[in-house]
């Protein structure tokens, strides 16, 4: 069974031009041997490139290297996600737009218009947007930079912030991989360069550092498809600690130099060219080696059918998606993460879609329409009620009538743009949503409002009836979770997945702002 192996490097540090040289020198180590690797630039150190170390550009333009983005977090104080932690959904994401499109000062973090600079400036050298970007996964307006990003023209987005893994999903439009524990390794950091940081010295050999990469190699199971992502720093070549070059955080440095960036010693050359020993062999070990494949987030993307921006689905299939949707329903209020009907997986947004477009079609025409046409939206982004029940809080509350869900069903279709509604006001009207979230929101504050997941159940009844009896029947109207209900622990071996289930330390808004886009489903291979 084939090991697929991940070489990427992290090409962060914009200070040091002893870092752009790494980072030339490990492109043309990989176009030695045939292979690529990705290399994961930021806005900061493309600029640098460009007027300090210009042969770099012009190394990785003629390697082909494929170019991918490390993001919101190396960059000056505020970064991104501390930018758009507190603004709404529609304001992160013009924020997210603005800052990856204008040139940022690394000094005093202003934007301006006079050139382009992040994601923009990736995008104008390279001839194409980054094909994976890296930042922070979790907390609020994450996902709302996730999906800034997505409509640039990225379409691929890390697990964690540092690697490729398996099984492939959707989230939000990109293609990501969920946490795997064959999946990461760190290999000059956690074996050559032990005590980064501190006054070097002579560690693991080249040898020794291949024994430990055999070792690993040999450990992954063969009876699945994995990925070792093999991961290095361009600063970890050529600097005593390069992360002094990766983070500008003012409140820190302030004290250090207000208005000089600066870096690290470089190491002496013989430590410099032994990291260069372990490194290059790592990368002749793989290139052997009759198991492993090298790849790419090139090839990765090459491996799925593209998202269709539309999906037709027939009659039956609709029934099949309330049937999905009400035999999944999980624990008291908890939706599924997905529906599973023929050989497809359908988000929650597309089961929504689905249903709601079905019952409207049925007020208009008084039959369940023979297709449906639903597309690719997010879910609710809007600040909504009932964000998260605790078990057993609320228990089943009243009847409605089918007839009023499917009129209710026409008012949401009215409402549905690139997102699901937050709420559905059952009187009809426009009612304010609630500014405050969640948990304790008192009756009167609530009173009349459903959040998404719980028409979503409301609705999958309706459909139900209809398609067994011709009569719309009566829903039983529940209080339910907006959230599915999470499969994983919230931290596993230290890593953070990207589903997952709140704890106490992590609001009830990070936590929509993590999973409620709705758009999670498995990706389908080509191959």
């Amino acid at each position: 069974m084939t090991i697929y192996v991940n070489f990427f490097i992290h090409s962060e540090d914009f200070i040091s031009v002893e870092s752009q040289h790494a980072t030339q020198r490990a492109a043309e180590l990989f176009a030695r041997h045939g292979l690529k690797a990705d290399f994961y630039l930021t806005g900061l150190v493309a600029e640098r490139m460009m007027t300090d170390a210009p042969e770099t550009i012009d190394t990785l333009r003629r390697t082909r290297m494929p170019i991918s983005y490390h993001a919101d977090i190396h960059a000056p104080f505020p970064t991104l996600p501390r930018r758009v932690r507190d603004l709404s959904w529609d304001e992160a994401v013009e924020e997210t737009v603005l800052q990856e499109t204008h040139h940022l000062d690394p000094l005093t973090g202003e934007l301006t218009e006079d050139r382009p600079n992040q994601m923009a400036l990736l995008t104008e050298i390279f001839g194409r947007p980054p094909l994976v970007t890296i930042g922070a996964v979790a907390g609020q307006g994450a996902q709302a930079i996730r999906y800034a990003q997505h409509q640039l023209g990225v379409p691929m987005a890390s697990t964690n912030g540092s690697m490729l893994s398996l099984p492939l999903v959707w989230h939000n439009g990109m293609l990501r991989g969920l946490p795997s524990p064959n999946s990461y390794f760190y290999l000059i950091e956690r074996f050559v360069r032990p005590d980064r940081g501190k006054p070097m010295r002579v560690d693991q050999s080249a040898d020794q550092v291949v024994a430990i990469l055999d070792r690993q190699v040999e450990q992954i199971p063969r009876g699945e498809d994995s990925i070792l992502s093999v991961g290095v720093h361009d600063f970890t070549f050529a600097l005593t600690d390069g992360w002094i070059g990766c983070y500008i955080d003012r409140e820190t440095h302030q004290r250090r130099n207000p208005s000089l960036l600066w870096a690290s010693p470089p190491l002496p050359a013989f430590e410099q060219e032994r990291i260069w020993r372990v490194y290059e062999s790592v990368v002749a070990y793989c290139a052997q080696h009759p198991d492993i494949e090298i790849i790419t987030a090139e090839d990765v993307l090459g491996w799925v059918e593209p998202l269709p921006e539309t999906q037709t689905l027939s009659g039956s299939e609709v029934l099949a998606v309330a049937e999905g949707v009400l035999e999944r329903w999980a624990g008291p209020g908890y939706p599924p993460a997905h529906v599973k009907v023929g050989g497809r997986e359908l988000s929650l947004a597309d089961c929504f879609q689905a249903l709601v477009h079905a019952l409207a079609s049925y007020r208009r025409q008084g039959s369940l329409p023979e297709t449906v046409v639903i597309r690719e939206l997010v879910g609710p982004t809007d600040t909504p009620v009932t964000l998260a029940i605790k078990q057993g809080e609320f228990q089943p509350r009243w009847l409605l009538d089918g007839e009023r869900v499917a009129d209710l069903a026409v008012a949401v279709e009215t409402k549905m743009s690139d997102r699901i509604p937050g709420v559905v006001d059952l009187t009809g009207g426009e009612r304010p949503v609630p500014s405050l979230l969640a948990f304790g929101q008192p009756p009167s504050q609530t009173e009349g409002l459903m959040n998404p997941a719980e028409f979503l159940y409301t609705a999958a009844q309706v459909v139900q009836s209809l398609g067994r009896t011709g009569e719309p029947g009566r829903a039983l109207v529940t209080g339910a979770n907006l959230l599915p209900q999470p499969a994983v622990p919230r931290r596993t071996e230290g890593r953070w997945p990207p589903f997952s289930a709140p704890q106490e330390d992590y609001s009830a808004q990070e936590w929509l702002a993590d999973l409620q886009t709705w758009t999670v489903k498995t990706a389908l291979f080509r191959r």
